[in-house]
């Protein structure tokens, strides 16, 4: 469990470089023969130059903190430790994600290279006012703390709103569905896996939400619950146009199945099952679908 926890760093230490390479930007003409441009390259590589070196810094105080936090539990529940291991690593995986922190990167850039000048005026608008009140002290300093440490927890909230956003979604529905509020469970499900926002996860946040409402145990059929497996068929497929993976071919039969549409799903677990002998033979998702194939003939 300690090597799990070891491994879980590289990806926190390598969100910046990982979820901004999620997109391909636009091709532009370069500004390098820009009058512009020559002028404030200088300041824009000592700014990135920092930027890599802060980095590196963050890297090493994280790496050498990570053996201490096994230390500091009490005997935790280890197989809970690696599910929030595994949902941390995913979440900063997500395509809202990247987004967002593409979007924080771009703010903090602004903010290295302007602070200087912003925090100067701020300090004198808040130095002419204490002189107004007749109050006397410098304050410069913590007014300029102050200032940098909100816009750096702000950028921290906005990283996390993304995927909570996402991850809420699917509590809320969860407990109306605990409730016995069951048509309404489908129908917010059915909400959630057709709107534009869902189709931009990644795919692994699509299965994890797929996966728990087709592996359900299945309620009593209404319009509601049809609706919801139907839409849920209609990503499913997406995802095995688009990545052709055994284990979407496998989901894809299970909502066949849930649509009671037998021939479908044999051929879809057929199709998974070839796939994944290719891949190996002996693995867990190969007796799987072995088994599924087998209750279906």
């Amino acid at each position: 469990m300690h090597s799990r926890l070891s491994k879980f760093a590289l990806p926190v230490l390598l969100l910046v470089s990982a979820c901004s390479s999620a997109g391909k930007p636009p091709v532009v003409a370069s500004s390098g023969e820009n009058a512009a441009y020559a002028v404030h390259y200088d300041d824009e590589l000592t700014v990135a130059t920092k930027g890599i070196a802060d980095t590196r810094t963050r890297e090493k105080t994280l790496s050498s903190g990570f053996a201490g936090y096994v230390d500091q539990m009490k005997k935790p529940d280890w197989q809970k430790v690696e599910l929030v291991i595994d949902q941390s690593d995913e979440a900063g995986k997500s395509a809202d994600f990247a987004e967002a922190e593409n979007d924080a990167t771009a703010i903090h850039d602004f903010w290295e290279s302007e602070k200087g000048e912003i925090d100067g005026r701020v300090a004198g608008a808040t130095a002419q006012k204490l002189k107004e009140a007749n109050c006397s002290g410098d304050v410069g300093g913590t007014v300029s703390w102050a200032l940098n440490d909100a816009i750096t927890k702000q950028l921290q909230k906005r990283l996390r709103a993304k995927n909570e956003a996402f991850v809420e979604a699917v509590k809320k529905i969860m407990l109306v569905l605990k409730s016995g509020r069951t048509d309404e469970g489908y129908s917010q499900y059915a909400d959630l896996l057709s709107s534009d926002g869902f189709a931009e996860y990644r795919p692994d946040d699509q299965r994890q939400a797929l996966k728990l409402l087709l592996l359900a145990k299945a309620p009593e059929r209404s319009d509601a619950v049809n609706r919801a497996y139907q839409i849920a068929l209609q990503r499913i497929q997406s995802l095995v146009d688009t990545l052709a993976e055994p284990a979407d071919y496998e989901m894809l039969g299970v909502a066949h199945l849930q649509l009671e549409d037998k021939p479908a799903a044999t051929s879809a677990f057929e199709i998974a099952l070839k796939l994944e002998r290719a891949r190996n033979p002996q693995s867990d998702l190969c007796a799987s679908l072995g088994r599924r194939i087998a209750q279906l003939n």
